[in-house]
């Protein structure tokens, strides 16, 4: 056996892993076998041309139409929150919505919440985590449908927690099949790698995960963390997102939270981007109220928002704060399930 040709061939098939998913089992037999030229392994890929076809402006025209005639009405699926609803219009499939804040601030519960309720809904949701364990968000989910059982509730976890950036494509795919209508990724900087490029590598990440959402016909919601530099007092922009050339630049929407030190129990939104459909001043801004993992919009009389539909059940919705200071572990994590992170 030539151990040369053979470590050659695998460093050369890694290098065109992703350019050749879609060849059939003779042209990847084929490029194996031009694995004495380079070039030729190149020139392969490169001829596995797709059929690209022309459609006329007519053949969108009316779906155009219905989005043109609801200029600043629901044009998407309900994130179960008027207020959220009134901000983006409806989560609409191919778009990117970027929810962004520092830690501990709320990110993944409004994340969390909002997969609740559109499942709830009886639209399935797929969750990407990679920071929380399956049990964890299981649990918070619990919570925020307690007392109500999660039987049935339609949503799916991916299985492996060694997720690559470039596997989101595959696994979209799959729960598209599955009848998925809502796409959670918690969060996008845990599919950085890299530590010299960190940026350049979180722009491809953001580029793959708009185009996996157009691709798709699906609303993505992505979970992004801010600079570290910024002071707590003062209230994130998306200039402020971590990367945020790159993360702002693909988003279509973005949605960041706020929290005053000294009322952790209410959670400020604030809308910074609506490609599509625009902002509009007086819906542009919201406040949610933080009940461990539930989260209530509160109303323009400063009543907390509760679903009809749980009107039934008796809920406490006092104001709670957090312990301030580190875990007595000194691990850095929070026991409870509950806390946002």
């Amino acid at each position: 056996m030539d151990i040369a040709l053979y470590v050659k061939s695998l460093i050369m098939s890694k290098k065109v892993e992703y350019r050749l998913r879609d060849l059939t089992s003779e042209e990847k037999e084929e490029m194996f076998l031009a694995l004495s030229d380079d070039e030729s392994i190149y020139d392969l890929a490169e001829k596995k041309s797709k059929i690209i076809e022309l459609t006329s402006i007519t053949e969108y025209e009316e779906e155009a139409r219905g989005r043109y005639d609801t200029w600043g009405q629901m044009q998407g699926m309900s994130s179960g929150y008027d207020m959220i609803d009134d901000m983006t219009k409806g989560l609409v499939g191919g778009e990117l919505i970027v929810i962004g804040a520092r830690t501990s601030v709320g990110k993944t519960q409004l994340a969390t919440n909002i997969a609740y309720r559109v499942a709830r809904a009886g639209n399935p949701v797929l969750f990407v985590t990679l920071e929380m364990t399956k049990v964890e968000l299981t649990s918070r989910i619990m919570k925020i449908a307690e007392p109500m059982p999660i039987t049935n509730l339609p949503i799916m976890y991916q299985n492996s927690s060694d997720l690559d950036w470039r596997d989101v494509d595959a696994l979209m795919g799959n729960a598209i099949k599955s009848g998925v209508k809502l796409v959670v990724i918690d969060h996008l900087h845990y599919f950085s790698r890299s530590t010299e490029n960190a940026a350049q590598e979180i722009g491809r990440v953001t580029k793959a995960f708009k185009k996996n959402a157009v691709d798709h016909n699906i609303p993505v919601i992505l979970i992004s963390h801010v600079r570290k530099m910024i002071g707590k007092q003062k209230k994130p922009t998306s200039e402020d997102l971590r990367d945020s050339s790159f993360v702002a630049q693909d988003a279509d929407i973005v949605i960041m939270l706020h929290k005053e030190e000294d009322d952790l129990a209410t959670v400020e939104a604030f809308l910074e981007k609506n490609r599509n459909r625009g902002i509009f001043p007086d819906t542009r801004y919201g406040i949610f109220h933080s009940v461990g993992a539930p989260l209530y919009e509160r109303d323009k009389y400063g009543k907390d928002s509760i679903p009809e539909k749980w009107t039934n059940t008796k809920l406490d919705i006092k104001p709670v704060r957090e312990a301030q200071g580190s875990d007595s572990d000194g691990g850095g994590r929070d026991k409870d399930p509950t806390r946002d992170h």
